[in-house]
């Protein structure tokens, strides 16, 4: 997502606003932590990003933008470990 500023900062709003109506769904969240990246938000957009993965734990698209913003914060080793997959899964 690359907008400019003042767009994301009303996206934000009109996220802020959805969720504090009770319009809970993983897309407002998700939605509301490109928006907060895009401000350079990056701990706003995490906490987001954890709401999604409470709806969907394995969904990759979350894991992988959580990932990228723990790698660009220099978590790296924190950033490798959400990606790997369990070892023991029965298949």
């Amino acid at each position: 997502m690359s907008v400019q500023p003042l767009e994301a900062q009303q996206a934000l709003q009109h996220y802020d606003l959805a969720i504090a109506k009770r319009m809970n769904s993983e897309d407002l969240y998700f939605f509301r932590a490109e928006s907060n990246y895009e401000l350079g938000r990056l701990n706003a957009a995490l906490i987001d990003l954890d709401k999604c993965l409470e709806y969907r734990k394995d969904h990759q698209k979350y894991l992988l933008f959580r990932a990228s913003i723990q790698y660009e914060m220099g978590a790296i080793a924190v950033s490798y470990t959400h990606l790997t997959l369990p070892t023991n899964r029965e298949v």
